[in-house]
């Protein structure tokens, strides 16, 4: 969240948000004194419409200052090339149909079936019938759901099918090893990488896991990737720290034990 605004004095801005969303808001006004502003906003995120709530308070002397100014903001369009795609650790509550349909408008489909294919070569192809999306696979007699696969399976699909769409500039994923096999693993990171260099996409990705860790170090090392920063975030008594380390530092924060999962 951007807050741009005209103060009359200096102060300190405590800010509350609900949802992890990326939006501009502009306050012009003056702040008068014992004000606090509460920004209400509809955040659609293709099919689903939420309500992030934004507040900006004055503290002063640790004591809270009373009063509450509310004013109604529209949040900017969601997929803009301009924008981030967020990927939350409940990958079900994505839904990657959108940029199916622009890859099948750009004709890529070709290209998105061989990326599937890191992850298992028995996928032929993908469409979508009735606003669902159907896998063809040798493993089936017909085409299938894609709901039934296997959970990594499904992460891996909306990841490549965000990447190959090329819709946005950033990407963001949260807890990306959740669901996903240690064997597959070294895929993803290929496919991030090479797809991630080919269309200028910026990604952001959390992670608790040593072994994930583990893996990108090996693969950025393999494909000569120096465009790597991993930023260790941590909590210290009643402050948060952020520690920075370039990619050829990785490796010997690994191999020394260092912990950067704190």
């Amino acid at each position: 969240i951007n807050i741009f605004t005209r103060l009359n004095k200096d102060i300190l801005l405590s800010l509350k948000i609900s949802l992890m969303q990326s939006s501009i808001v502009s306050i012009s006004d003056n702040l008068n004194e014992n004000k606090d502003i509460t920004i209400h906003f509809n955040h659609k995120c293709q099919k689903n419409e939420q309500e992030n709530i934004l507040t900006i308070r004055e503290i002063k002397n640790i004591e809270e200052k009373t009063g509450v100014v509310e004013r109604q903001y529209q949040a900017k369009e969601y997929v803009n090339k301009s924008n981030a795609i967020y990927f939350p650790v409940n990958i079900f509550s994505f839904e990657s149909i959108y940029f199916l349909r622009n890859i099948r408008m750009a004709n890529k489909e070709e290209k998105l079936v061989k990326y599937l294919q890191i992850f298992d070569e028995n996928i032929k192809d993908v469409e979508e019938i009735n606003g669902e999306i159907l896998i063809k696979s040798l493993d089936f007699n017909q085409k299938v759901p894609l709901k039934i696969f296997g959970y990594g399976f499904i992460k891996f699909f909306n990841y490549i099918c965000a990447l190959v769409s090329n819709e946005a500039n950033y990407i963001l994923i949260d807890e990306i090893e959740n669901g996903l096999h240690y064997k597959t693993t070294k895929k993803l990171i290929e496919s991030l990488i090479e797809l991630s260099r080919k269309n200028n996409i910026q990604m952001f990705i959390s992670t608790h896991s040593l072994e994930f860790l583990s893996s990108v170090e090996k693969v950025a090392n393999e494909k000569e990737f120096k465009d790597l920063g991993v930023f260790n975030i941590y909590r210290y008594k009643e402050n948060v720290y952020c520690k920075h380390y370039q990619s050829e530092q990785l490796k010997d924060l690994l191999n020394n034990g260092i912990e950067l999962r704190r």
